[in-house]
């Protein structure tokens, strides 16, 4: 059978909520990404990231877009943070909605053994 024999629960061991509160870099240019690493505990690297900033309080700023967010290293998810207007220096902590999908084919930090094609 293509894929493996858990076709009827998926491929998937955990997929979990986190909330967490990250402080962006001092400065984030217009037009250029600003990388920031922020230490997770407990990701690791093939984790799927899919992530939602909230515009709860004062800690948002309607210019402030985290581009990406993926697991650089054991604790550790790189984010790429950018403007779409003018530089933003000091910008407050923002709170970040994350759900961490860890898949169940994931070998030596790779994702190579992960399907191609929905079976």
């Amino acid at each position: 059978m293509p894929g493996g024999s858990t076709a009827t629960r998926g491929n998937e061991l955990f997929s979990q909520v986190i909330y967490i509160t990250v402080t962006p870099p001092a400065s984030v240019v217009t037009a250029t990404q600003t990388t920031q690493n922020v230490t997770v505990s407990g990701v690791q690297v093939g984790d799927i990231m899919s992530y939602n900033l909230t515009t709860a309080g004062t800690n948002y700023n309607a210019l402030l877009l985290l581009e990406s967010m993926y697991v650089s290293a054991a604790n550790t998810i790189l984010m790429s943070w950018s403007s779409t207007g003018a530089t933003i220096a000091g910008a407050g902590p923002q709170t970040i909605l994350c759900e961490v999908t860890r898949p169940e084919n994931v070998v030596d930090g790779g994702v190579t053994v992960l399907p191609s094609t929905i079976f």
